[in-house]
């Protein structure tokens, strides 16, 4: 929906009946945010056809499994797709790694107050306005009058204000936190349609980027065969979409072949998707 009630505007009691997100302004400064309520503001952030929605213990149950697995060696992993970290600060607590990468395609935007509203720019393409009651996502400028007007003119040019533009980073504190203590953790930015430029990962965990919602079966093929390049040989790879609730399906890679390890309730809706690219990339050119 290409506009939704701003929660901070409204009583708590409409904004459950109607489509409503946190107001992304909170994160400016962090404003003594906890943790849970900077990655909730996050969740308001939509780039192109992926939300950033996130949130603490989001994939618990899958956290608890890989906590658990008996990996031969601390594994390299590579976390795509993270959002703001706060899913990977979850595992970092409970697995011993030799590396951990968290990366996402997006982890900083820009914010141009003007009058009593806020543009939110990802370069120099408007990707949200926001107002004390109404959140305007700017990609769907066409959808909506008059808030499609107001969007094409945001879009049409970048104004040029200076000294008014906030550049906003959507790493969550906790996470940074975690970084500046241990060394073995890296935040990257990375497109899962390009190959992967690091070390080879025992463990590639892709979390609610891998879905028909978001790409059709072209796209998660070129994606697929970036991450099988990217794993290592007997590596672990886990896919998690918590669309509904947590669905998770645990893959073992083996020598030429990739079997289903652990599925966590329905498991990923790419499931057999997965195992026939695996397939075809094995096969000789």
């Amino acid at each position: 929906m290409p506009i939704k009630l701003n929660q901070s505007g409204w009583p708590t009691w409409l904004t459950r009946i109607f489509p409503s997100v946190a107001d992304p302004r909170n994160c400016i400064g962090n404003k003594g945010l906890s943790p849970s309520e900077f990655s909730n503001a996050i969740s308001s952030f939509k780039f192109g056809r992926t939300f950033k929605s996130t949130g603490q213990g989001r994939h618990q149950l899958t956290a608890d499994y890989l906590s658990k697995k008996n990996f031969t060696s601390p594994p390299v992993v590579l976390d795509i797709g993270a959002s703001d970290g706060i899913t990977s600060v979850d595992l970092i607590d409970r697995l011993s790694f030799k590396k951990y990468f968290v990366t996402d395609l997006y982890w900083d935007v820009s914010m141009i107050p003007i009058g009593d509203s806020a543009y939110f720019y990802n370069g120099t393409e408007c990707i949200l306005i926001v107002s004390d009651r109404v959140v305007v996502y700017a990609d769907d400028k066409g959808a909506i009058f008059p808030f499609g007007c107001l969007a094409n003119r945001a879009i049409s040019r970048k104004p040029a204000l200076d000294g008014t533009e906030i550049h906003l980073s959507l790493v969550n504190p906790l996470l940074r936190e975690k970084k500046e203590r241990n060394d073995n953790i890296e935040i990257h930015t990375y497109d899962v349609f390009h190959p992967w430029p690091e070390e080879k990962a025992d463990l590639i965990l892709a979390a609610n980027i891998l879905n028909k919602g978001y790409f059709d079966s072209t796209d998660l093929r070129r994606a697929l065969d970036n991450i099988f390049t990217a794993l290592k040989e007997g590596g672990t790879f886990v896919v998690v979409d918590n669309r509904d609730t947590e669905n998770a399906t645990i893959f073992q890679q083996g020598q030429e072949t990739l079997r289903v390890e652990k599925q966590i309730n329905k498991g990923t809706e790419i499931c057999d998707l997965i195992l026939d690219s695996y397939s075809a990339s094995q096969q000789p050119i």
